[in-house]
């Protein structure tokens, strides 16, 4: 993670290796040159050990190694320096897994300073995907098809489905919508899932290749869904304004070689802009301006 001016960067170590990207929250955007709101001061928080589970043991530590203490003679800080990157807070989910590989999860990292939390679960296999809602809750899915929302407080359990066949994992989510209450996931089978708040599965329709990567909501108030996987297609859904609309599809975005030659890996829709944007393998990326409009009646 590094600062916005791509320095001070900061590490935190994990034992997973898989498909899983990792969730990003802001949680609160301190500009450095916004003078008019006071920086408070970050302390350097104490190792935090959250409270285990019965029987779980405990992910390795990965915390980083704290800072020598400065010595004490007084120092008058510059007019030039700036502050630390540290002090934009923010949230993420990590993956990892313990010692034995008996238990994976995901970690939740305040400020990359300590582990806040995690959720380790048995039997449900490794997370594929997750996605932060807000500061209170994340979703995780898993290899057994389970989607598991959490508290980034404890690691209590809030809800889970099994919205998936057992052992077809969930490959991507996301979400979106008033309270981000309109959550999408997708499967390894290649079936999209329209879940509410409670993760009650309320539409799916299934796709026509295998190899879904990325899943995205145009939250422009549009309820469009895009696609993106190995066939270099993006594929545009309505979700339908209602949790008991059904699907609808819009469109099948072609990328040729001229725009995309290998696999669709990502995509990020900037609302301001109601630009998609989207990344490949093959090291491209492209942007699609008002990309929303052209669906609009």
């Amino acid at each position: 993670m590094f600062d916005e001016n791509l320095t001070d960067p900061k590490c935190h170590f994990s034992k997973y290796v898989g498909f899983c990207k990792s969730s990003v929250l802001i949680t609160e955007r301190l500009r450095l040159d916004d003078k008019s709101k006071k920086i408070p001061e970050q302390k350097s928080p104490p190792p935090a050990f959250p409270t285990s589970r019965p029987g779980i043991p405990m992910p390795p530590i990965s915390l980083p190694t704290p800072p020598s203490p400065e010595p004490t003679c007084s120092k008058e800080k510059s007019s030039t320096d700036k502050p630390e990157s540290s002090k934009t807070p923010f949230l993420a989910l990590v993956p990892n897994s313990t010692e034995r590989n008996d238990f994976h999860g995901i970690d939740v990292i305040n400020n990359l300073n300590h582990r806040e939390s995690r959720a380790y679960l048995q039997n449900e296999g490794v997370p594929m995907s997750c996605k932060l809602l807000n500061k209170h809750e994340y979703l995780v899915g898993f290899e057994s098809g389970k989607v598991i929302k959490f508290s980034t407080e404890s690691d209590t359990i809030l809800a889970t489905r099994q919205v998936a066949k057992p052992g077809i994992p969930i490959m991507t989510m996301c979400a979106g919508g008033e309270n981000n209450s309109l959550i999408i996931a997708g499967s390894a089978e290649n079936l999209l899932y329209k879940l509410d708040d409670q993760l009650n599965i309320c539409s799916e329709i299934e796709l026509t290749n295998s190899g879904l990567n990325d899943v995205c909501i145009c939250d422009d108030g549009t309820c469009i869904v895009v696609t993106l996987g190995w066939d270099k297609r993006i594929r545009v859904f309505d979700a339908g304004e209602k949790n008991s609309d059904d699907f609808c599809k819009l469109a099948v975005i072609n990328c040729d070689e001229y725009l995309h030659s290998s696999n669709l890996q990502a995509a990020v829709f900037l609302k301001e802009k109601r630009m998609l944007i989207t990344g490949s393998l093959d090291g491209r990326i492209s942007g699609w301006k008002n990309f929303t409009g052209k669906f609009i009646k």
